[in-house]
């Protein structure tokens, strides 16, 4: 942890086309992991937004946090 931070380009936030801070992606890949766990399959876009703004901040609109997903 700390503050490390990786340029892994295959990563999922590395190869996205839109550019995102470290801390916003850290969060959407979070939210991603969260709401799979709580539905037990891969969840959908929205359930993913709707982790996010449950946990995170709601300072973003869904459809900017549809674009970077």
């Amino acid at each position: 942890m700390g503050n490390q931070q990786s340029a892994d380009t295959q990563s999922v936030g590395g190869r996205s086309m839109i550019g995102i801070t470290s801390v916003l992606k850290r969060g959407i890949l979070w939210s991603i992991g969260e709401a799979e766990r709580i539905k037990g399959s891969m969840p959908i876009t929205a359930e993913v937004i709707v982790v996010f703004f449950k946990h995170y901040t709601r300072h973003f609109s869904g459809g900017y946090i549809n674009a970077f997903i």
